[in-house]
C-alpha cells in the first residue's frame, strides 16, 4: 500500500516476481490435485474391473442354475396316478 501526500491510500499492483510466485503456487496446487484425481480414477477403474468379473461369474452361475433347476423340477413331478 502506498499513502499519498493527501492521505489517500493506493493499492499497488503486485510485482512481476510476486505474480510469478502466485502462479507457481497455483500450478503446484493444480499438479497435486491432478495427481489425487488420477489416483482416484485408477482406484475406480480397478473397482469397475473387479465388479465386471463378479458380474460375469454371477451370470454364469445364474445360467447354470437356470439349466439345472428345470432338471430338478422334472424329477420332482408327481406321477400321473397321484
Amino acid at each position: 500500500m502506498i499513502t499519498t501526500a493527501r492521505g489517500a491510500t493506493l493499492v499497488s499492483e503486485p510485482s512481476l516476481e510476486q505474480r510469478i510466485l502466485q502462479l507457481e503456487e497455483l500450478f503446484m496446487h493444480q499438479q497435486n490435485l491432478v495427481q489425487q484425481l488420477n489416483e482416484v480414477a485408477i482406484e475406480l477403474r480397478n473397482d469397475v474391473d473387479s465388479l465386471s468379473k463378479q458380474l460375469k461369474t454371477h451370470g454364469k452361475q445364474l445360467g447354470w442354475l437356470n439349466q439345472n433347476t428345470s432338471v430338478i423340477e422334472d424329477r420332482e413331478e408327481k406321477p400321473p396316478h397321484y
